[in-house]
């Protein structure tokens, strides 16, 4: 596994294509849990090359995410929270969804209103989208 323990899914190549496994937890001795989409856990060891990650510049984070289409369009996106308009908007939809764990917390942490500021977050990065896009 590579990047951040607290990653939600991983992709392995399999004989029919793609297969996806579900990020479950970690444990203190650097391995983790995944479940495989047909329900069977598997614990595996965490491979993660700290050392290079650790090595990493800013310049060599920006190249690699311009480099993945998957962050490409993110990678001149500066969001500033101290600069976002927290609003409350008319009806929700709501979701079911993933996110690491760390990220919830830091939410929960600023205390009540916490999936309302994490919307407000993700509108800042829909209008600023939008206006680079249009630009």
């Amino acid at each position: 596994m590579s990047g951040s323990e607290q990653k939600t899914q991983e992709a392995e190549q399999h004989q029919a294509g793609e297969h996806i496994v579900q990020y479950v937890s970690s444990e203190q001795d650097g391995h983790y849990i995944v479940r495989h989409p047909d329900g069977r856990l598997e614990r595996l060891k965490d491979q993660t090359n700290r050392e290079r990650l650790d090595a990493l510049t800013e310049e060599d984070i920006v190249a690699a995410m311009r480099a993945d289409p998957d962050w490409a369009d993110m990678v001149d996106l500066e969001l500033d929270l101290d600069k976002i308009t927290w609003t409350r908007t008319g009806a929700k939809t709501p979701v079911s969804l993933r996110l690491d764990s760390d990220v919830v917390d830091f939410f929960k942490q600023q205390g009540p209103g916490y999936q309302t500021r994490m919307n407000d977050v993700l509108r800042a990065y829909v209008e600023q989208t939008r206006q680079k896009k249009s630009a």
